[in-house]
């Protein structure tokens, strides 16, 4: 299970890289084809008049007109879509944050201790009893707190008449 929690983990942490970098770059482009679009379509946009102006420049107008129109509707577009790249990035760090939680407990820290340092283990290092010599005996670890046995009472006395029987008798003879 800690295999597929590392995997995740670096899976994640990719993909946090690659959606800020997409979302960064989308947003950027977005609003500048907003921009250009409403430029486009401020400038040509009016009153054309079929009488006074000759077919091409109409034309001209026309697709510069249609040209803004698309730039303003790719770039909301585009502007949803960084957007919904950058909500990812946000649920992408949650995930990375509860993989690693749960990763920084089950695996010790990555680094050697500083000169001069003396190294803890959570269980001592003790060998096994088949890696012993003949005559050498384990050493026991040292208990975390004093041992103080708990008082026993004497067992309560024993009658056949208090006590149900636990199984049906068995009557066969």
């Amino acid at each position: 299970m800690s295999r597929s929690r590392e995997v995740v983990g670096d899976w994640v942490g990719a993909h946090i890289i690659c959606c800020k970098v997409a979302s960064s770059c989308l947003l950027f482009i977005a609003v500048g084809f907003i921009i250009a679009g409403a430029v486009l379509v401020s400038s040509n946009s009016g009153s054309w008049d079929f009488d006074k102006e000759d077919f091409d420049d109409f034309s001209e107008r026309q697709s510069r007109f249609s040209a803004g129109i698309a730039l303003i509707v790719f770039g909301v577009f585009m502007l949803i879509c960084g957007l919904v790249f950058l909500c990812c990035v946000f649920q992408l760090k949650f995930v990375r944050k509860a993989v690693k939680s749960t990763n920084s407990q089950q695996q010790p820290t990555p680094y050697p201790p500083a000169a001069g340092q003396q190294v803890t283990q959570p269980y001592p290092v003790q060998p096994y009893p088949s890696q012993q010599g003949p005559g050498q005996q384990m050493p026991q670890p040292y208990p975390t707190q004093p041992y103080q046995p708990s008082p026993l009472a004497p067992p309560p006395p024993y009658t056949e008449s208090e006590v149900a029987p636990t199984a049906p008798l068995n009557e066969k003879q």
